[in-house]
């Protein structure tokens, strides 16, 4: 396996995963991915500071109460609430961070946490592509082959992803 193609990805809390190992092999000094293709990422547990969990966060598909249920159902005690990696906008090292593709969805109750996290990459000089799809809601991915909007930035973004990792 060639290591320096190594690439990482995921929707949401798979997009969190992806931000934790990325920042934990920096800390550690560990073996960095190339590139990391994050969907709608769930990278700061503080929601209500964000104007899209209000939004959107009631029947737009992934609404508050779940959200908040999936979370304690994560925590073993409330303060792990505070944990590092549920506070990924405020933990990771940023300037560390591989190259990232961002893509959050329009009417999604964490899309501004989303932006947030690409800006702050941005910032401390990551190579970072972040595409907004305005006319999808969180979890597109898994409507690829229903709606077209979500068909083409699934193939825009894996497109973008395949070379990055062969650059």
């Amino acid at each position: 396996m060639d290591q320096g193609r190594v690439g990482l990805g995921g929707d949401s809390a798979g997009g969190n995963l992806s931000v934790v190992i990325s920042n934990e092999q920096a800390l550690k000094g560990g073996h960095m991915p190339k590139a990391q293709l994050l969907y709608y990422p769930f990278v700061d547990g503080d929601n209500a500071k964000y104007s899209s969990y209000d939004l959107f966060g009631d029947g737009y598909g992934l609404d508050k109460d779940f959200i908040q249920m999936a979370t304690e159902l994560l925590l073993e005690k409330p303060s792990d609430a505070n944990h590092k990696w549920l506070n990924l906008n405020d933990t990771v090292q940023f300037k560390s961070q591989p190259a990232t593709i961002l893509a959050t969805a329009g009417f999604d109750p964490i899309r501004d946490q989303g932006r947030v996290f690409a800006e702050k990459l941005k910032s401390a000089g990551v190579d970072v592509t972040y595409h907004h799809y305005a006319s999808l809601n969180h979890g597109f991915l898994e409507s690829s082959y229903v709606i077209d909007d979500a068909e083409k930035a699934c193939f825009e973004t894996a497109r973008m992803m395949g070379a990055l990792l062969r650059k």
